[in-house]
């Protein structure tokens, strides 16, 4: 059985994706199935698998759980030759899934910095979250760089989703993996079919593309959950915020074309 791997940074597309390539036939296609949201093992304290692999990429219970998954997927579909996997999560565990899944192949899904950053701050799951005091609760990630840490606390909440984006974005840029930009995805299908279908022999036909590709790249749906964990925020771009986006990001968006 083959593997393939498309990461992206959330609200990249990544659920599009996934709901695109499960219409194609004779394969498997799934959204964020290794890794899940933990590692499940107790001697981890079911730590986040994203946590995990940002602070310890070397850690052997990354390796171990996409093993353990592997053998899941290889398990319930014997007879498969192709499970696609579009997933956040492995943004920085793709070296243990290289050594975890054998044959795979891996890719990164990207879309235009500023609507993933806009899209972060206004989605239900990036509510503002605030102790007793009304201090804000943060983002779950802090770097691990000295000297992107001496300014983290002073930066705003935009800031910080700037910094996330173009963090995970810059080190998979380095790393050589292979992009796919979103917005060639949906409005390109021989960009689509000769950058991912054809080299990962995926059989989506051109009817079925064009049925699903003007679907919303992603829809947060409103939980009264959601609304007690905190007000949520609308952001609207402005020059500042244009100034501080490409002060953290500039150089990131310019190597991805974007500019």
């Amino acid at each position: 059985m083959r593997f393939i791997i498309i990461t992206g940074s959330s609200h990249s597309g990544t659920t599009f994706v996934a709901n695109l390539l499960s219409h194609a036939r004779g394969i498997e296609a799934r959204h964020e199935f290794f890794g899940g949201r933990t590692a499940m093992d107790a001697t981890v304290s079911r730590i986040p698998l994203r946590t995990l692999s940002y602070y310890q990429p070397n850690h052997p219970m990354l390796e171990l759980t996409l093993r353990e998954q592997r053998e899941q997927v290889v398990a319930r579909f014997p007879e498969l030759q192709t499970f696609v996997d579009v997933n956040s999560y492995l943004t920085d565990a793709l070296d243990a899934a290289r050594r975890a899944l054998g044959d795979v192949l891996c890719f990164h899904l990207v879309r235009n910095g500023r609507e993933v950053v806009r899209s972060q701050y206004n989605a239900s799951v990036l509510y503002i979250r605030r102790d007793r005091k009304g201090r804000d609760r943060g983002l779950p990630i802090i770097p691990n760089d000295p000297s992107t840490l001496e300014l983290w606390s002073g930066y705003s909440r935009f800031e910080k989703i700037c910094w996330f984006w173009n963090d995970s974005v810059s080190r998979l840029l380095e790393d050589g993996v292979q992009l796919l930009h979103l917005e060639r995805i949906v409005s390109d299908y021989q960009y689509l079919n000769e950058r991912l279908l054809k080299p990962c022999g995926i059989p989506l036909e051109r009817d079925v593309w064009y049925a699903l590709k003007d679907k919303r790249l992603h829809r947060s749906r409103f939980r009264l959950k959601n609304l007690l964990r905190g007000r949520l925020v609308k952001l609207v771009w402005t020059q500042k915020h244009e100034a501080r986006f490409m002060a953290i990001c500039g150089e990131t968006m310019r190597a991805l074309g974007y500019g």
